[in-house]
């Protein structure tokens, strides 16, 4: 077996630096790459937020309120804020994954371990994922995979595009014989 570099998995595949973080900080080991990146990302955001508001806050509200509390109130209304944002959007493009890319979705969800658990008990993909848009515990284990589908995902909308651009291409190029054809039977009359 050959020698693996150290931001190698087993499989060959690089560590995201979000999970050698959260592995480094302890017990992340049998998290999916999912969670990892939804974290750290939820937190970035978070914190982006805390700052933007924290610091508009202090200068909006210094004088009636003080400088601490006025800085204070902003960033906690700005991380609620960037959470409540992050949650919102990640649980609309999980859905429409789930829906426009069912499988793959399942396959996700298989392996996060609550979602393994939950799928085990006899049903479908889709009788689980009927109450979807009412159950945050669903949603929540859905964003995970959508996460660690995030590769393949890409894959998929990669060759989508590459296909939109051969026809396109293959369209470009029988225009242009086309009119070839027209240019060199007009030079034959």
């Amino acid at each position: 077996m050959p020698a693996r570099e150290p931001y190698e998995r087993e499989d060959g595949q690089a560590h995201t630096s979000a999970q050698t973080l959260l592995t480094m900080l302890g017990g992340a080991k049998n998290l999916t790459s999912g969670f990892s990146v939804f974290a750290i990302k939820t937190l970035a955001i978070s914190w982006s937020a805390a700052t933007v508001f924290g610091m508009s806050s202090y200068m909006l509200f210094h004088g009636p309120l003080g400088p601490a509390l006025s800085f204070m109130a902003g960033s906690g209304f700005g991380f609620v804020g960037g959470l409540v944002s992050r949650w919102r959007s990640d649980t609309a493009e999980a859905l429409l994954m789930v829906d426009r890319f069912p499988a793959l979705m399942e396959h996700h969800v298989r392996m996060n371990s609550d979602g393994g658990r939950l799928l085990n008990c006899g049903q479908t993909f889709g009788e689980w994922a009927a109450d979807l848009p009412r159950n945050p515990r669903k949603q929540g284990i859905v964003i995970a995979a959508m996460y660690s589908a995030a590769p393949a995902l890409e894959r998929i909308r990669q060759e989508q595009e590459d296909a939109v651009v051969a026809a396109y291409a293959a369209r470009e190029a029988e225009r242009a014989a086309g009119k070839v054809d027209t240019a060199i039977g007009e030079h034959d009359d």
